[in-house]
Parts: structure tokens; sequence; C-alpha cells
């Protein structure tokens, strides 16, 4: 079974991949433009003449790469980050209050209210935000017995 590092080591992995290819990729918006004898450009800018065409196809398919320009990867992958960060903050402040919590059961004292109420609600959070991430991270080819070429389970 994979472990919470585990998994957002495999995201960042795949989100990394992405980024990377991105900015690989002709920059700039990408544009679908209507070509005579029924074909389509996806291309960089507004037309195939002053920005150069990324790819010669069927209607639908030059939309769908538009969609997918270089600067919209980058805003989604940039999105993603900020989503994982936020999981991986509230994981720690949740380790952070069970690890007060067991200190203060070690020394036989009572746990202080304020961090049993912490830890119970960074422990509601982080139960949405478990179900957030693995969704996420089935964007990213993730499956629960399988993963695409882009990581492995084993982290």
């Amino acid at each position: 079974m994979i472990t919470n590092e585990g998994l957002r080591d495999w995201l960042d992995a795949a989100i990394r991949q992405r980024e990377e290819v991105a900015r690989e990729a002709n920059s700039g918006s990408w544009t679908a433009v209507d070509l005579p004898y029924e074909e389509w450009d996806a291309t960089v800018g507004s037309s195939t003449y002053n920005g150069g065409a990324v790819a010669n196809c069927h209607m639908e398919d030059a939309r769908h790469i538009a969609l997918h320009d270089p600067p919209s990867v980058l805003r989604r992958c940039a999105a993603d980050r900020e989503n994982l960060t936020a999981y991986a903050v509230t994981l720690k402040l949740h380790n952070e209050y069970r690890d007060r919590i067991q200190a203060a059961r070690d020394r036989g004292d009572v746990p202080d209210a304020n961090d049993l109420a912490m830890w119970s609600e960074s422990g509601s959070q982080l139960a949405v935000m478990v179900g957030f991430v693995l969704s996420l991270a089935r964007g990213y080819g993730w499956t629960d017995d399988a993963v695409s070429d882009e990581g492995s389970k084993d982290g």
C-alpha cells in the first residue's frame, strides 16, 4: 500500500514531468486555425502564418491541442502544486498535534484541550483532502493497482 509520502512524491514527479514538457514546447497561446480542404492546424499564435503549426489535424484534435497549450498546462500544474502543498501542510499539522497529544500522555498528563480540538479539526480536513489528492493523482495517471509510465507506486 502506498504511503502519504509515496503518493505525494509520485504526484510531484508527474506534475514536474508535465511542467518540463510544457516548458520545452512552443511557447505562447495555441489556436485552432481552419485551413482549406477540411484541414486544421493547432498553431502558436492566431494563425499558421505568424506562429507556426504545432499540428496539422482534424478540427476536434486541433481544438483539443489548442486547449492544452504550454501556458495552460503550466497554470494547471501550478494550481495542482498549490493543492498538493495545502495537503502536505495539513498532514504536517495533524501529525504535530498527534505527537503533542501522545507526548502529554507519555508524561502522564492530560492532553491540552486545544491540541485535541486542533488534531480533530485537522483530521477532518485531512480526510477530505486525501480523497482530493487521490482524485488529482488519478488525473495524472495513478490507478489503485498500476500507474502509467510517469512513476511507480514504490516511490
